[in-house]
């Protein structure tokens, strides 16, 4: 808070010569720090700005210093009126056997068909089972290695070589 600066005095010119200690005069500056935005907002702190004429602006939030994690919301109620179950949507059963047959005829495994669109194993095992979650990135990955259609209307029918329509 308090700081010592040392200046040299205006009346005594010191060219060409070393400096002496009356040359220099000792002054403190007094510095006070701004009050921190914690005790800005204090009670007191408020009554005295609106005392003082000062325009204060305050606001209650909404949950402020309560630990509510579990709260029910506005989207609770609408959910529990919702009748269908939500839930994601699932491979149908007939596109995991055009994968599985598709797989046995080019002669992989689902290992094989897994490294050759750099998914994992487990992948390919839930498509063919139909428990895998649509994704067409990978959709696309297998018909390319299969060369057959596994989306559409012409599900399982062989796609043309690339560039001819």
């Amino acid at each position: 808070m308090f700081q010592n600066y040392r200046r040299r005095s205006s009346f005594e010119p010191s060219i060409n010569k070393a400096p002496k200690m009356s040359d220099w005069d000792t002054v403190t500056v007094l510095r006070k720090k701004a009050p921190k935005s914690s005790q800005l907002k204090t009670e007191s702190a408020v009554n005295q700005a609106r005392r003082s004429g000062v325009a204060v602006d305050t606001q209650q939030k909404y949950g402020a210093g309560t630990n509510k994690q579990h709260v029910t919301t506005k989207n609770t109620a609408k959910l529990d009126r919702e009748t269908e179950e939500l839930r994601h949507d699932k491979i149908p059963l007939d596109v995991g056997k055009i994968i599985q047959q598709g797989r046995q005829n080019k002669g992989l495994s689902q290992k094989d068909l897994a490294t050759k669109i750099c998914e994992k194993q487990q992948i390919v095992t839930d498509y063919e089972a139909g428990r895998g979650i649509p994704n067409n990135l990978i959709l696309g990955k297998m018909e390319r290695v299969l060369g057959m259609k596994l989306r559409g209307k012409e599900r399982g029918q062989p796609m043309a070589p690339p560039g001819k329509k």
